[in-house]
């Protein structure tokens, strides 16, 4: 649930607003609440942001290169049936699959291309929490120095007199 005093909404994304309707459940209540302290705000369903994978790039030309370099012979073979349009001997158009199709054999023939971007996508993150980590560190010794300095100020001022 989000409160948006802006454009005066509480914001419900649809499984918030599905348990809303449960009466006495909990978000039922939280709902009640927030209504209460903000009288006057619409409710309305949002969608959910969808979650972006680090696979979410991934393309047929990425899938294609991959394939070329790395795929036996079978692999290859089996890459040309489902991505490219073609006649049997029988003379029956096939036409090539659908690049989700296509992408959901990809990353069962080559579980390791998965494995290798989820593994950066982790190590990515670790390297921005240290970075966020030393960022916040860093403001907050900022902050004790210059309250330092602040009290120091006082006292020698008031000293002073």
């Amino acid at each position: 649930m989000k409160i948006d005093f802006a454009r005066s909404v509480i914001e419900l994304t649809k499984a918030e607003m599905k348990e809303v309707q449960n009466y006495g459940s909990e978000m039922y209540r939280e709902l009640m609440n927030a209504r209460r302290d903000n009288p006057g705000f619409r409710v309305v369903e949002i969608k959910a942001k969808k979650v972006k994978t680090p696979l979410d790039k991934l393309n047929m030309a990425t899938i294609k290169a991959y394939v070329k370099a790395h795929g036996n012979p079978e692999q290859k073979e089996e890459f040309l049936a489902i991505s490219i349009p073609h006649y049997t001997e029988d003379d029956i158009y096939i036409e090539a699959k659908s690049f989700v199709e296509i992408k959901k054999w990809f990353l069962a023939q080559f579980p390791e291309y998965k494995k290798a971007i989820d593994d950066h996508d982790t190590e990515m993150k670790k390297i921005f929490k240290s970075v966020n980590d030393k960022i916040e560190a860093a403001k907050a010794k900022t902050a004790r120095d210059t309250c330092e300095k602040a009290n120091k100020e006082a006292r020698e001022f008031l000293s002073a007199s």
